[in-house]
């Protein structure tokens, strides 16, 4: 009896350190969630510091986001939280897209539900349903400089 005792509990641990171990090395999942923001390539969006003086979907955003489709290179959804914007990058869920990845949907605003998961310092987001809130959002144009008109002055 003290021998399979023993042997019981020697058993026992092995199978909590397995566990554990599994647990820790896997990667840590959210609840499902629903995210609004931009369809953006993963890898184009560093390519300007400030992408709320340079927004996302440019001709050039979308030269590059194609580029880098062909190249595996995954899109993400940027989500602001003020003045900040985390990318998840997207993951085939339950969505079914006309294509291999979401590059149909770059540059548009869209929500999107699913469930997030962090693995390192990357987050990701496994599409369940996507809709398009609205086309692209293309950087806006230079603001128009106008001359004040005074008391004395006269249209041109």
């Amino acid at each position: 009896m003290n021998g399979y005792l023993k042997y019981t509990l020697l058993l026992a641990i092995f199978a909590l350190a397995a566990a554990v171990t599994s647990a820790a090395g896997s990667p840590q999942a959210t609840n499902s969630v629903t995210l609004a923001g931009q369809v953006v390539c993963s890898e184009c969006w560093f390519e300007q510091t400030d992408r709320r003086a340079n927004p996302y979907g440019t001709a050039a955003d979308m030269k590059c986001a194609v580029r880098c489709s062909k190249d595996a290179i995954p899109q993400a959804l940027a989500v602001w939280d003020g003045p900040v914007a985390t990318l998840y990058v997207l993951e085939r869920g339950r969505f079914e897209t006309s294509s291999e990845d979401f590059l149909d949907h770059v540059g548009k605003s869209v929500e999107i539900s699913g469930t997030v998961r962090v693995e390192s310092d990357k987050r990701f987001l496994r599409v369940d349903s996507l809709s398009v809130t609205a086309s692209a959002a293309v950087a806006p144009p230079a603001p128009q400089t106008v001359k004040p008109r005074g008391l004395w002055s006269r249209p041109v």
